[in-house]
């Protein structure tokens, strides 16, 4: 076990002379805003792999020399969920060559969304344990069993890259597209606080004066989970957002009637959430959100979205690629919508690889339009 910041150089170095490191992270996420990291590995080569431990070393920046190095290989499953909590610990800004054995599993007739466990058995024939699933990775000491579970699941990667790799050779230069988009440093940082109102559940009910109530609400209770580092729910529950877009409480008083939020949580987050609530009272009638409206053509819509689906379908069994991969649903209706203009900036299914996949004659048979 890597346990000082010395030893954790030494690892780094050697990393530096490879040119693809695999890493995994084990982590406990039930009790606060960010993963509490528990355990790092590491694997330089199937015969080199080590543990760090990130509750014993207080300084893990080494760690992003590695992960900002263009030319070394990270080779992860689940990319940006690992990469997330590891720039967080490490101070890492701009991940860069990254293989997502995930990702790149939709391009050889698996789903994109793969377990390790069953991708590694059905790619390389490897069944792992299940048996420590359920650790607690921050506490101490860990048992050689538990930490035997945790190197197995960065020791066979490198081998699965090489696989995944040859199995893809097809399509290898879509997967090597879809696998430079994780080169985005936007995917590892915190979201806008000001658009996290459209992950409320809920919030598609309600009018435009109510969608800045509950941006501003959505907003605070974001800030503060950060702040505070306990989960979303913790603050404030998405039910209550939505009730308190719709009653729309503009003083501590009138909030406490409403019973959606009562003792010590009113006492410390009162005034703020009555602040909130004013703030979206205020925002001009020109800068409310639109609430979104089912479309007038919802059937037309319906049908075409089934026509592209089934096409994708059809190719994706052609080129051994996970149909999610090409588009979601979303992206499918957008598509789909005869009063949205088709360009390739609005719709991936016009650029790069996947238009490629789709072939511009059967873009214009889809869409009935020409203009791209």
């Amino acid at each position: 076990m890597i346990n000082t910041v010395e030893k954790l150089k030494e690892v780094v170095n050697r990393a530096k002379q490879s040119d693809a490191v695999a890493f995994d992270t084990e982590f406990v996420w039930e009790r606060t805003f960010y993963p509490q990291l528990g355990l790092i590995q590491i694997a330089i080569s199937p015969d080199d792999c080590v543990l760090v431990d990130p509750i014993a070393i207080n300084d893990l920046s080494p760690l992003a020399e590695i992960i900002e190095d263009e030319n070394i290989v990270k080779i992860l499953h689940d990319a940006q969920q690992d990469l997330t909590i590891m720039c967080n610990a490490t101070g890492a800004t701009t991940p860069k060559n990254i293989f997502d054995t995930r990702t790149a599993a939709g391009f050889t007739g698996h789903l994109s969304t793969i377990s390790l466990q069953n991708l590694l058995k059905d790619m390389l024939g490897v069944e792992l344990p299940k048996t420590e699933s359920r650790t607690n990775w921050l506490q101490r000491p860990l048992s050689d069993k538990q930490l035997e579970y945790a190197l197995d699941d960065v020791k066979y990667l490198h081998q699965l890259r090489l696989t995944t790799i040859e199995k893809a050779r097809k399509t290898l230069a879509w997967m090597n597209e879809e696998l430079a988009e994780l080169n985005n440093p936007e995917l590892y940082k915190d979201k806008d606080p000001y658009k996290q109102y459209k992950r409320v559940k809920g919030y598609g009910y309600l009018n435009s004066r109510g969608l800045a109530i509950l941006r501003e609400l959505a907003a605070w209770r974001e800030k503060t989970a950060i702040e505070e580092n306990k989960p979303r729910k913790h603050i404030l529950s998405d039910e209550s957002l939505i009730s308190l877009s719709q009653e729309v409480p503009e003083t501590v008083e009138l909030l406490r009637s409403t019973k959606l939020i009562y003792g010590k949580k009113l006492r410390k987050f009162g005034d703020d959430i009555v602040a909130a609530i004013t703030r979206g009272n205020n925002v001009p009638r020109s800068e409310c959100p639109e609430p979104s409206k089912p479309p007038k053509n919802k059937n037309a819509i319906k049908k075409r979205v089934q026509q592209v689906k089934k096409f994708i379908v059809s190719n994706s069994e052609r080129f051994k690629i996970d149909p999610a991969l090409v588009a979601t649903r979303a992206e499918l209706e957008a598509f789909a919508e005869p009063k949205l203009p088709l360009t390739a900036e609005k719709h991936r299914l016009l650029r790069g690889w996947r238009f490629e996949f789709m072939g511009k004659d059967e873009l214009e048979k889809l869409s009935g339009k020409t203009n791209f």
